[in-house]
């Protein structure tokens, strides 16, 4: 009976996660995957790697790994099964170079070596993985996310198809290329649930282009073609992000630092479930430093498509993001009508120089405690019957030497906006009271400094956005409690800005890299 009874556990008890160990020291064909024989390829431990739980650990080295993904056209790495973390082992440096090399000839012409598309990591609708640590480069997508069956995105969806709950963090993802006509991306969490990405360095994002038979690329350092403007230059890169996403819900992308791409966030489609009740929105997008892109953060829809619903957006630097035909540093470019829900909202953010809020196509959007310096436009609204309800509260924001626009029209004072009843604050709980977008364009923000390592537009004593700023339960701070403007706020932010770090890791996780990773170095 004993052993009878001790059988019976043996098939009952779930089986036990691993770790499975790759170097280039390894052995794909004699190695067991265990620290002193290990494999070589990370993608064959990800074959082996099958029960929730088991890590594949990898061990310092270039690797360039192209293996065919299946259900999408394309090569990279994929994981095999639910619950599985791909790691680089602590402390070790792990590149992951999949060798899509631009190559730019002397008229200035360009090329990549592979037609299809290129992943880092190809996560094919499996749950619950985590990609942690690597450097990847030369890709097309640093990491990408399909779903599991190949079924397109929509109405078709169900749960089983989808990824959900995958964490990407601690990652340094650039030089990343597309070619012409793609959605490119250093991360792409298209039809993602529920899904993290985090303390990423994210950077030098290009495409090419078609200009009139010949292949140039486009990017934040590329030179400009003979015959294209600027602003013709800036809408080819419309469709590079850092983080970029279709079909996306109730994300959580935070803490990352993002240059050099067209988009710093490009959610370019929320959810298009027809059933709204099963739609959780787009979530939340805070805490990331942005860079040197044509737009900051970027939330699209296609024609006749739903609106973005429960997205927040706070805590963010944006900081030189170019202005142009369609660039602002938060922007919406729906066109469809849609019943008023007042669940995005835009808070506690520092914009500077060219960076602006475009409110363009976001429905019943609230808009408070923002900073904008030195902005093109402070603000941007759509005139009335060309966009449907733009936003319901403009409140307690500080707009110093900027200006706004209405319908095309400039406005160069804020009595101007707020007289033509654009500048309203009212909000469910009545008028929004004192301090209510009093801030003109000489305001003296009086930062403690730029962008200058512990002190990132910090505020001064006595800089008019300490306390002007207000709570409710959208920041998680009771009504009546003192907080600040900007990217700073005394509230439950502030505790992480303690580290010295350019905007603050997150609690418990990794700080990101100095100011001088701007350079990409």
């Amino acid at each position: 009976m004993k052993w009878y009874l001790a059988a019976l556990l043996a098939v009952a008890l779930p089986a036990s996660s691993a770790d499975y160990h790759v170097a280039k020291t390894g052995n794909d064909t004699t190695g067991d995957g265990a620290e002193l024989t290990p494999y070589l390829t990370i993608q064959k431990a990800c074959d082996v790697a099958l029960t929730s739980g088991d890590r594949v650990i990898v061990h310092a080295g270039t690797y360039t790994e192209l293996t065919d993904t299946a259900l999408v056209t394309g090569l990279g790495i994929q994981p095999k099964a639910d619950g599985i973390t791909i790691m680089a082992a602590n402390g070790e440096s792990v590149v992951i170079d999949q060798g899509q090399t631009l190559s730019i000839a002397g008229d200035g012409t360009a090329s990549l070596p592979y037609t299809e598309a290129i992943f880092g990591f190809s996560i094919n609708g499996y749950d619950d993985i985590t990609i942690d640590g690597f450097e990847i480069i030369n890709t097309y997508i640093g990491v990408s996310v399909q779903t599991k069956d190949g079924a397109a995105s929509g109405d078709d969806l169900v749960a089983a198809d989808v990824a959900e709950r995958l964490i990407v963090k601690n990652n340094k993802i650039h030089d990343v290329w597309g070619q012409p006509g793609t959605n490119v991306g250093a991360i792409h969490l298209s039809v993602c649930w529920y899904c993290e990405a985090y303390d990423n360095l994210l950077y030098d994002i290009g495409i090419l282009r078609d200009i009139g038979g010949d292949i140039y690329p486009f990017c934040a350092g590329c030179d400009i073609p003979p015959g294209v403007t600027q602003e013709q230059a800036d809408s080819y890169r419309q469709n590079t992000g850092g983080v970029f996403a279709f079909d996306g819900q109730a994300m959580d992308v935070h803490h990352n630092k993002i240059w050099n791409a067209g988009n710093g966030i490009f959610i370019k489609r929320p959810y298009t479930q027809s059933d709204l009740a099963k739609n959780d929105g787009d979530g939340d997008f805070h805490h990331n430093l942005i860079y040197d892109t044509i737009i900051g953060m970027r939330f699209s829809t296609f024609s006749g498509g739903p609106p973005h619903i429960y997205a927040r957006i706070f805590n963010n630097i944006m900081y030189s993001v170019t202005y142009g035909p369609m660039a602002t540093a938060i922007s919406n470019d729906s066109s469809i009508a849609a019943t008023a829900n007042g669940t995005v909202v835009i808070f506690n953010n520092t914009l500077i120089a060219k960076a602006s809020i475009g409110i363009v196509g976001f429905v019943d959007a609230r808009v408070f405690n923002n900073i904008m310096e030195n902005t093109t436009h402070g603000l941007i609204r759509y005139a009335t019957g060309t966009w449907p309800t733009l936003y319901e509260v403009a409140d307690r924001n500080i707009y110093a030497t900027t200006r706004f626009n209405i319908g095309g029209i400039d406005l160069y004072t804020l009595a101007a906006w707020q007289a033509n009843d654009v500048g309203d604050c009212t909000d469910a709980g009545g008028t929004c009271g004192a301090n209510s977008d009093e801030y003109d364009d000489t305001a003296d923000l009086m930062f403690a400094a730029g962008l200058v390592e512990g002190q990132a537009y910090t505020l001064k004593a006595g800089s008019p956005a300490i306390g002007m700023g207000k709570a409710n339960s959208v920041n998680d701070l009771p009504e009546g409690a003192t907080v600040d403007a900007g990217a700073f706020p005394n509230g439950p932010w502030s505790a992480s800005n303690t580290s010295g770090d350019i905007v603050g890791p997150r609690t418990g996780g990794k700080a990101l890299p100095t100011i001088t990773d701007f350079t990409g170095t």
